[in-house]
């Protein structure tokens, strides 16, 4: 090794355990916390990392509710309807095509 950090874009085993650690935490600030919308940020992007998309969209949901104007938060619904729409999408052309 050249002692320079190896970076990956898939997430190892200690990177999951630091998501699941995170969303546990961000789970109870949320509970002690629910009108902090940094709260319920952090919680989301947690679960993004996990792969949890119905909790980061309940997370997101919340956040909406406190502030429907978050930038982030809309975004990343959005993005999250884009890709559900491209699999859903992707799913009937594979049907189509075979």
């Amino acid at each position: 090794m050249d002692g320079r950090t190896h970076i990956s874009t898939k997430p190892g085993r200690r990177q999951l355990l630091d998501a699941r650690s995170a969303a546990e935490h961000f789970e109870i600030a949320c509970r002690r916390e629910p009108a902090e919308s940094t709260h319920w940020l952090n919680l989301a992007t947690a679960h993004r990392d996990l792969g949890e998309a119905a909790a980061e969209r309940t997370a997101l949901a919340a956040l909406l509710a406190i502030d429907q104007t978050h930038l982030l938060a809309l975004i990343r619904l959005a993005d999250m309807h884009q890709q559900q729409r491209g699999a859903a999408r992707g799913e009937y052309e594979l049907r189509v095509a075979t």
